[in-house]
């Protein structure tokens, strides 16, 4: 069995307020975190003690992404707003009325040079990523979107949503392929597996939820996870592990393989957050940052030990 050794490397403080938005910086060193208080702050793993703010806004962050093709940073707001912040100049330089409210995800689509956001209106939109035009709507519910997962090749993508629904579209000519009840309240994390085969779930009713990513999808495994909601899942970047937060301020580790549990950390045993664990960041496969509603971030070194 796998036995994962964790380490605190930093702890990221100085925001006043939760923590809701976290992404990867294009510097390999670097990340950004924002949320309720507005601030977008950059800062570096290996000066912890020294976060440069980027920009501030008006109203809570929900998302951060990087445009991997400029030096912009996209911030999703709780009004629905979607912030273009040109990060050569730290200085705004677009503020689009993308949802009527907030706005949940972002997501890049290297392979169609797209763009999807979604919200709290109900609405996904899928948009041209260099100039913001806007290409198409899709309006499956009424209740909010709060989740957008793309598979590896971006043939397909999914959405998780507050009606206990996971809904999937083929990609680019956004067919519906796929609509089920996933779980018993709204869906909050949601990812497929790297090869594909499975897309992954969790919730505000605390389960990690495992489907067959077939045509229609068929349930695999569930799992209670966690004791409270689930707030993000995300693969390492080899794919062997995945590592799901929630509202019960635990960090989990999971093997790929099989989704056996190999590891707990906490605020008791690892000085870890004091509150709700809101998102994820893998920087590397033995690194990653979680940020949390105790207005803080952590940076985590994993060791893996096969046994």
């Amino acid at each position: 069995m796998k036995k994962i050794h964790v380490q605190r490397i930093a702890h990221f403080t100085g925001h006043s307020d939760a923590l809701f938005a976290l992404c990867p910086a294009l510097h390999p060193n670097r990340f950004y975190t924002s949320g309720a208080d507005g601030m977008i702050v950059e800062w570096d793993t290996t000066n912890p003690s020294e976060g440069q703010l980027i920009a501030k806004v008006n109203s809570p962050v929900y998302f951060l992404a990087v445009h991997p093709q400029h030096l912009w940073l996209l911030a999703g707001t709780s009004k629905g707003n979607l912030h273009v912040i040109d990060l050569a100049l730290s200085k705004e330089i677009r503020n689009i009325e993308a949802h009527t409210h907030g706005v949940y995800h972002i997501h890049y689509l290297q392979k169609h040079e797209l763009l999807l956001t979604c919200g709290g209106d109900g609405q996904i939109k899928m948009w041209n990523r260099n100039d913001f035009t806007l290409l198409r709507s899709l309006a499956a519910s009424e209740k909010n979107v709060r989740i957008l997962a793309v598979n590896s090749d971006e043939t397909q993508f999914a959405a998780g949503y507050s009606d206990q629904s996971i809904r999937e579209w083929s990609l680019p000519d956004l067919n519906l392929r796929n609509e089920w009840e996933a779980h018993k309240s709204s869906v909050f994390g949601l990812s497929y597996s790297p090869d594909n085969r499975f897309i992954l779930s969790g919730g505000m009713d605390a389960i990690l939820a495992i489907w067959n990513n077939t045509q229609p999808a068929t349930l695999f495994k569930y799992i209670n996870a966690h004791l409270l909601h689930i707030k993000y899942i995300s693969y390492n970047p080899d794919g062997n592990l995945f590592a799901t937060v929630s509202m019960d301020k635990t960090l989990k580790i999971w093997d790929a393989a099989n989704f056996e549990l190999l590891k707990v950390i906490d605020l008791a045993r690892h000085n870890g957050h004091h509150s709700s664990i809101n998102k994820i960041v893998w920087l590397d496969n033995m690194h990653l940052i979680t940020c949390s509603d105790d207005r803080s971030a952590i940076l985590w070194q994993l060791e893996l030990n096969e046994k």
